[in-house]
């Protein structure tokens, strides 16, 4: 599964381990590993929106491929099991935003009001992204370009 990929696949680990990486422009970070018992999938599994991250085989091993539609009628039918993989969802995707890891690089001020409603959508979305504050960025490079041309104050 790769970043960007609609989410056709839930995919449960049985043997071996599924690397997740968030490719950044920065690089590619590790986010996870999954072993034996556990699964790979976040909150857009259930819906097919794109995958956020990279997963891919670490060690080689055997994995249960559950398509889409089979996913969502196991989390009707069980109302614990679907619980326990909203939950994992959630709290994956949490993790991302806290990370404020992902493809998408928001550039503004904090005074814009375009640059809030960029920022509060993605937000409200659970998309995680980047922010760059352009005023704050503006303002050390002028205060570090006024810094070098001050010259120092002697004292007699």
């Amino acid at each position: 599964m790769s970043q960007g990929d609609p989410m056709e696949k839930f995919i449960v680990v049985l043997d071996g381990e599924i690397a997740v990486e968030l490719e950044t422009r920065k690089g590619v970070e590790p986010v996870a590993i999954h072993g034996p018992g556990e699964f790979f999938g976040d909150v857009h599994s259930p819906s097919g929106r794109s995958s956020l991250v990279t997963g891919r085989m670490s060690k080689s091993g055997r994995v249960v491929n559950i398509d889409r539609p089979s996913l969502r009628s196991l989390m009707q039918n069980d109302a614990e099991l679907g619980e326990i993989f909203m939950r994992a969802f959630i709290l994956r995707r949490l993790e991302l935003l806290a990370s404020s890891s992902g493809e998408a690089v928001v550039l503004g001020s904090l005074n814009s009001a375009g640059t809030l409603r960029i920022r509060e959508f993605l937000t409200r979305n659970g998309y995680p992204y980047s922010f760059i504050n352009l005023e704050r960025n503006r303002m050390s490079s002028v205060c570090s370009t006024n810094s070098k041309s001050s010259r120092p104050i002697s004292r007699s």
